[in-house]
């Protein structure tokens, strides 16, 4: 538990720090869209295994109750 907070407080810390550095420099719209596009598929790399966990609960639950 204390490990994954330390972890959690650490990744806040480094998104918190490059936030400002990307607000000082004004990139063009193309490399916002590579940004938004990098933060998304980290988002979608992160929630990959607990929708796959929920996916599979899921097939069990249909199994074992047969709805």
């Amino acid at each position: 538990m204390r490990k994954s907070a330390l972890l959690l407080l650490i990744s806040i810390a480094v998104v918190g720090a490059s936030i400002p550095a990307f607000a000082q420099a004004k990139p063009a719209a193309s490399s916002d869209n590579k940004i938004v596009g990098g933060f998304k598929s980290v988002g979608k790399g992160i929630m990959w295994g607990p929708k796959k966990m929920w996916g599979g609960m899921k097939s069990v639950g249909k199994k074992m109750t047969g709805k």
